[in-house]
């Protein structure tokens, strides 16, 4: 091996640091990107999320790399796994079992939809599971 070949890069984002951290009693909220951290407090959405019985995790990355564009939000359902991407950068995964929310955020998503549409949105999906006991 040279000594100039580096590492394969992690497509998978899979070792993002996400510094700024909530923690609440029921669960924690992560991201590296401040912007969209501001925006949750504002929106004081998460809170009451993990106060009544929401995601343990939510763990939300900005990925600047990312695709910009593309199409309109899309949901899939399928097993204790939901899927919502926005546009071609923008993929939010919904784990019902393990309640947990994973998702990495295109640069052209704005603070305000990821706190006003794509959170909500994931919240909504996780507690309509619990309410139906199929995650228990």
């Amino acid at each position: 091996m040279s000594s100039r070949q580096q590492s394969a890069p992690d497509h998978l984002h899979r070792f993002v640091e996400t510094p700024f951290v909530l923690t609440y009693s029921c669960g924690r909220f992560e991201t590296n990107d401040m912007e969209l951290l501001a925006s949750l407090q504002e929106a004081n959405r998460l809170e009451s999320a993990l106060v009544n019985h929401g995601p343990r995790l939510v763990r939300l990355v900005r990925d600047p790399e990312a695709p910009r564009g593309g199409p309109p939000a899309t949901l899939i359902c399928r097993g204790p796994v939901r899927t919502i991407t926005i546009g071609m950068g923008t993929v939010v995964w919904v784990d019902v079992e393990r309640r947990e929310i994973l998702g990495f955020i295109a640069p052209d998503v704005s603070a305000s939809r990821v706190s006003t549409d794509l959170l909500p949105l994931a919240l909504k999906l996780l507690a309509d599971d619990l309410e139906d006991g199929s995650a228990e």
